[in-house]
């Protein structure tokens, strides 16, 4: 009898058969895996109470890490030339010590102006120096009441730069220093308005002291 012969392909087991479960006898929990929907450590995301989250943040006592508040002891803005804070006339070779005065919410720059008079056998040079525990950029800018701000020469480290609004002036570390300069004026007067820049780039709240020299 002719006839034709018939095959039955088989398969390995294990090509097909799900893999055993996991040993749950250790009693150890699956590693966990990071979503990146809210990274451990970070603001706002979880932590452990005490544990050390980023810079600059701390553990609240719900388990979140949060920025601290942060509470200026100056509350009017004075953020520009324009909304700079009034500061008592100095004659020539004063210095007044205000103490400390404002908070740096970094980053940002507070602004403050005063009169400078011209005094008889006196060299007049206005300045500002600030103490606080971040790095600070102090400037110095002037007006002349009589022409225009001219042959400025600065002092102490501080280096020649114009304000936003135009005015001539010297900026520094920590302190800046025009150590002389003259007034375009016919007269020989050299009276000026000054502008003090306290300024930082760091995220911060610190609180400063400020002193400013005629």
């Amino acid at each position: 009898m002719s006839g034709s012969a018939t095959t039955t392909a088989t398969t390995d087991a294990s090509d097909t058969d799900p893999p055993p479960p996991a040993d749950s006898s250790s009693g150890e929990p699956p590693p966990e895996t990071d979503t990146g929907e809210c990274p451990f450590g970070t603001e706002g995301c979880q932590c452990d109470v005490g544990a050390a989250c980023d810079e600059g943040l701390s553990c609240n006592g719900d388990g979140f890490c949060v920025a601290p508040v942060c509470r200026p002891i100056d509350t009017d803005p004075h953020a520009d030339e324009d909304s700079a804070e009034d500061l008592p006339n100095l004659n020539c070779g004063g210095n007044s010590d205000l103490g400390v005065i404002a908070t740096l919410e970094g980053p940002e720059t507070d602004w403050y102006t005063y009169r400078g008079n011209e005094g008889f056998m006196c060299t007049e040079r206005p300045g500002a120096v600030v103490g606080t525990d971040v790095t600070t950029e102090v400037c110095v800018f002037i007006e002349c009441l009589d022409g225009n701000a001219q042959n400025i020469q600065c002092a102490n480290g501080a280096v020649a730069f114009d304000s936003p609004d135009g005015r001539h002036g010297c900026c520094g570390v920590g302190e800046a220093r025009i150590g002389n300069y003259s007034c375009s004026g016919l007269g020989s007067s050299k009276d000026v308005d000054v502008w003090i820049s306290v300024g930082t780039d760091e995220t911060t709240c610190s609180d400063y002291s400020l002193s400013y020299l005629m």
